[in-house]
């Protein structure tokens, strides 16, 4: 009896300190049983329970923890992307190993940022392991891994453009990486090439245009050119976009080569001296600049008005293209002002980013004026108390109109003091009016021809003295 007691007591510690089973490490733990992926992977994976071989090669870029493998079979030469997601705690690297018979090199890593690892490499046809490690002191976790496979740039001349010669779609780093347009471009006739990549000015890829003769044009996110091949480069022009790897989102694209319209290149669209000229600008379309002209037959002030709701600008250059001036419109009134010697100019309008609208842009011609002021046609008279004395106002080129007449007078203690001010009327060059100087002392006056539609405003340079004396008494 009581060795069946025992027995059972012992069977009872038995059980009591028996170890309780462990989860097993994932299936590609180890270098050599790697989980072998193709282009266009997209696998959830973990490192939780999993370990560190004794053989591992050196965590990137600092020391790290356990790991697990992928194998890829690379089928010829190019570029490998892959994206990491990390879940949980996890922080981790992302290598790139090349395979040479039994040992490995390292070609590309990159640790994970917020929980994303991105990383590119170039390969050649052969066999390549992924490694995905803990970083140092790191939880374990799931992540999610996806794998562009061996990517190489399309060769020839890609699709055609539609025939409306636009097209509008995504890029995205890992799926859909490359875009090749094309289309026939005759000799002697003008296209505008027009890119819009990303958002806000910025984008993550490469834009390129391959003209038929192997030269080749970068352009920037947002860019805009007229070209006009001439024989030797006239056939198939060819637009490539690449997305970048700075980024892992989606970039919208919209790209377009179209015949220009009248009014995209010189000598573009005429608008004369008191001319109002209405049209639309997009920075989404191919229709993103409108070019008119102006001639200047003497010297004049011109006036450039540009209202729109949109967001655009406007650049006034001359007939060699240097540039005047500018100025910007967001959602109401943009001006241009400035004095010009005779000639041709132009002025262009073009869309603010993705932004544009539709635009009224005014031109105003005055002739310049001079203004000069005189009392009773002397700069400077000298006469006896007693009577009134007459400022006398001219402008040049016979200018009608008012201007407004300042009269001052000096006092010994304070200096120069307001006597009076007026507005006038000036007729074919000349006006006047009579100032009250019964009183002795010193009087100058000065004057602003305030301009019209037709005649440019001026101030005289120069203002006009009177001195009334008497003769000195004891």
């Amino acid at each position: 009896m009581s060795k069946l007691v025992v027995g059972a007591g012992l069977a009872a510690l038995c059980l009591v300190i028996a170890p309780v089973a462990s989860a097993a490490p994932p299936v590609n733990d180890n270098r050599a049983s790697a989980t072998t992926i193709g282009a266009g992977a997209d696998v959830t994976g973990t490192t939780v329970e999993a370990t560190r071989e004794l053989n591992e090669p050196p965590n990137c870029p600092a020391k790290g923890g356990a790991s697990v493998w992928y194998r890829y079979n690379a089928p010829r030469e190019g570029s490998a992307r892959i994206l990491l997601e990390t879940r949980g705690g996890l922080d981790a690297t992302v290598a790139i190993y090349e395979v040479e018979r039994s040992t490995i090199s390292r070609i590309s890593c990159a640790d994970s940022r917020r929980g994303v690892v991105f990383v590119q490499g170039s390969l050649d046809e052969g066999t390549y392991l992924i490694r995905v490690t803990e970083r140092e002191g790191s939880e374990s976790g799931t992540f999610r891994l996806r794998f562009s496979g061996v990517l190489t740039e399309p060769r020839g001349t890609g699709r055609r453009l539609p025939s409306s010669g636009r097209l509008r779609g995504t890029l995205n780093p890992l799926t859909r990486p490359f875009l090749r347009v094309s289309r026939r471009l005759s000799a002697g006739r003008s296209y505008r090439v027009r890119v819009s990549v990303g958002s806000g000015g910025t984008c993550n890829a490469t834009i390129r245009l391959d003209y038929p003769d192997d030269d080749s044009r970068f352009f920037d996110c947002r860019d805009y050119t007229v070209i006009t091949p001439d024989p030797s480069y006239s056939g198939t022009h060819v637009l490539t976009l690449e997305a970048g790897t700075a980024d892992i989102d989606d970039e919208r694209y919209d790209v377009s080569i179209t015949p220009v319209g009248a009014d995209d290149l010189a000598p573009g669209r005429f608008i004369g001296g008191f001319g109002k000229a209405r049209g639309s600008v997009s920075g989404r379309s191919p229709d993103a600049e409108d070019v008119f002209r102006f001639d200047v037959t003497r010297r004049a002030e011109i006036t450039l008005r540009l209202a729109s709701r949109g967001s655009m600008g406007m650049q006034l250059r001359t007939s060699g293209g240097r540039r005047v001036t500018s100025a910007s419109v967001n959602g109401d009134t943009g001006q241009i002002r400035t004095r010009l010697r005779p000639g041709r100019f132009y002025v262009i309008v073009s869309a603010a980013d993705t932004a544009g609208g539709r635009y009224t842009l005014s031109r105003l011609t005055r002739v310049i004026t001079a203004t000069h002021v005189t009392w009773e046609g002397s700069a400077s008279r000298q006469k006896g108390p007693g009577s009134s004395s007459t400022v006398q106002v001219s402008t040049s080129s016979g200018a009608s109109g008012r201007a407004t007449v300042t009269v001052e007078r000096f006092d010994p203690q304070f200096g120069w003091r307001f006597y009076l001010r007026r507005t006038i009327g000036v007729s074919g060059g000349r006006g006047s009016m009579s100032v009250a100087t019964r009183e002795i002392g010193q009087y100058r006056a000065r004057a602003a021809f305030l301009g019209t539609r037709r005649f440019s405003p001026s101030t005289a340079r120069r203002t006009a003295r009177l001195s009334v004396v008497a003769p000195l008494r004891e």
